[in-house]
């Protein structure tokens, strides 16, 4: 399997020049790339781009990056369309971007198929087509991508490119979320605490937005914070509510705000119990996974 683009350590060639001197590493790396070795113009531009045991230098790595990818190197070529599709170090050109992604995922780069899906699903950089964007988005589904399983999950749920089935839209989402996804979690959540393409369960609701919570996500964080609350699939328990209240709250979600202000802790906790749980909400921001 493909390495997720700009998510990656050095590739070997790379790698073998780090018990070097800088210098040395970089000026045997860049003959190699001279002689024409793809995947030294790969390694390069990774070090380029990044600023690696090399200057910082991002048109300098998408000039390497070309040659490789001219050669059919599929991570420069996906890694060459990201930087088109965000304008970092070139130009913003979503139709040159499409055009990389196209020749990646032609080759089975499953980050390559999934971006490629959601130009077609958007119309970035080429015509809309709902059908070729779910083609692309299994195509890498199916290489675990989990992001490219939240897409097939959408694509159900919604009915592009497919006929609208909650159960397997539910299935999709499920495969990404069992990978630790957090959104995808999370939808899980509400599709058990609604009976949406799965059994209403709220022992299961909570479960999965506790699994979205620990990994970051603001609304299941609010989410748990209201189970404890309300006693929904866990007992209730206030101090754990105001915990994770806190946490949604410091990470942004409006609703988590508003309800720690509504709700009279003071009813259900005493003054320590209350400066307890902020402490451990500050404790748990430091513990919590980024989204």
């Amino acid at each position: 399997m493909f390495p997720t683009p700009l998510r990656r350590t050095l590739p070997l060639l790379a790698l073998f020049t780090l018990a070097q001197p800088a210098s040395a590493g970089l000026e045997n790396l860049r003959a190699t790339a001279e002689g024409g070795s793809a995947e030294a113009q790969y390694a390069l531009g990774v070090r380029y781009f990044h600023g690696e045991r090399a200057p910082e230098d991002k048109p300098e790595a998408l000039r390497w990056w070309r040659k490789a990818a001219a050669q059919g190197h599929a991570n420069a070529q996906a890694d060459l369309a990201g930087a088109y599709a965000r304008g970092d170090g070139a130009g913003k050109d979503a139709a040159e971007a499409a055009r990389w992604y196209q020749k990646a995922a032609e080759q089975g780069h499953p980050w390559a198929q999934w971006q490629l899906g959601e130009a077609y699903r958007s119309g970035a950089g080429l015509a809309a087509n709902p059908r070729a964007a779910v083609r692309w988005f299994r195509a890498a589904a199916e290489q675990e991508l989990a992001e490219a399983q939240i897409a097939m999950g959408q694509s159900y749920y919604v009915g592009a490119g497919v006929s609208t089935d909650r159960r397997e839209a539910m299935r999709w989402f499920r495969k990404a979320a069992e990978q630790g996804n957090a959104f995808a979690q999370r939808a899980i959540g509400e599709a058990h605490f609604n009976g949406i393409g799965v059994a209403r369960d709220m022992d299961a609701s909570t479960r999965w937005y506790r699994k979205a919570a620990w990994g970051g996500d603001a609304v299941a964080q609010s989410q748990t914070g209201w189970a404890y609350a309300k006693g929904i699939g866990v007992g209730a328990d206030h101090r754990e509510a105001l915990v994770w209240f806190s946490v949604a709250a410091q990470n942004g979600d409006k609703n988590a705000k508003a309800l720690l202000r509504q709700i009279n802790w003071r009813k259900h906790l005493s003054k320590s119990e209350i400066g307890g749980a902020r402490e451990e909400a500050e404790r748990r921001l430091a513990q919590i996974d980024s989204p």
